[in-house]
């Protein structure tokens, strides 16, 4: 049985596409910390922290796909630990000198979070891309209706005349924005975390900053003012609330421009007696 629309097999692609549900996938998810496990022996072994060589292993070995998974669930029934079992599955597939410098100085939450802040700057350049091409069809029909008639409204009710073609003008408006605050916003929200296990990386003394700077670097992301390891506004500003609602606002419009016009006098309305145009809002006579 399916745990959600997404996972269904039946709704899945009324919910999500294929390539999205890739981005968050158990196996991508576990590339990401692999990736981040790269990025950070690179950082350590620029600095002097581990060997070059041993960074050079692990960047080698870290593929999802060789992960003995079977071993990381059985390693998670018994220690409960996130993370720890996907350690010591990585570690196994390195030499003893390489693989115990896995993991060196970070966290689970470091990898994890960053983990993560790389499989939504990938479920981002989806989006956008999706959002382009809204924009592009909506842009199409209020070209293309620019001089179709229909009732404006206000309070629900019928108004001065508007075209078609004009509503699609203002969701093109809309979804413009959204897309450059999307891409505005991608070096607010798309940055690395990295403070070891306390938030100050003092298990690196004095090469702390340089390696948690590299690290963000090597993977592309941006360099946090400080560790953000409970600082989650991050994640919320790209949840996208606002793109949410306003979707969901035009789905309504449609939904309602179906309708089947009432005849009912609505003179006796509040907002037709409060109306400065009141002749507009008393409804069909």
């Amino acid at each position: 049985m399916a745990s959600s629309l997404i996972d269904s097999e039946l709704f899945k692609d009324q919910y999500s596409t294929k390539e999205m549900r890739a981005v968050f996938s158990e196996r991508a998810q576990i590339q990401s910390w692999l990736d981040c496990w790269v990025a950070l022996a690179k950082a350590e072994a620029k600095n002097g922290v581990i060997p070059e060589s041993a960074a050079e292993e692990i960047a080698q070995k870290a593929h999802a796909e060789d992960i003995d998974m079977d071993y990381v669930r059985e390693g998670f029934k018994k220690t409960s630990h996130p993370l720890m079992p996907q350690i010591r599955a990585f570690t196994k597939l390195c030499s003893p000198e390489a693989g115990g410098y896995i993991h060196w100085g970070t966290t689970a939450q470091d990898i994890t979070d960053t983990g993560m802040i790389l499989q939504l700057r990938n479920a981002q350049d989806i989006l956008e891309k999706q959002l382009e091409h809204l924009l592009n069809q909506v842009l199409d029909k209020a070209e293309k209706y620019k001089a179709l008639p229909e009732a404006g409204r206000t309070h629900a009710q019928h108004a001065v005349p508007i075209t078609l073609g004009y509503k699609f003008a203002i969701w093109a408006d809309e979804l413009g924005r959204d897309l450059e605050r999307l891409q505005h916003d991608r070096k607010t929200y798309f940055a690395g975390n990295f403070g070891g296990a306390a938030g100050t990386l003092a298990s690196l003394f004095d090469k702390g900053i340089a390696v948690g700077n590299d690290f963000c670097k090597n993977l592309g992301l941006a360099i946090p003012t400080i560790t953000w390891h409970v600082s989650r506004d991050r994640l919320a500003n790209f949840s996208s609330v606002m793109l949410q609602a306003r979707l969901a606002r035009w789905l309504m419009k449609l939904s309602t421009c179906k309708e089947p016009k009432s005849r009912k006098s609505k003179k006796d309305s509040k907002w037709a007696k409060s109306a400065r145009v009141r002749c507009h809002k008393n409804g069909i006579q």
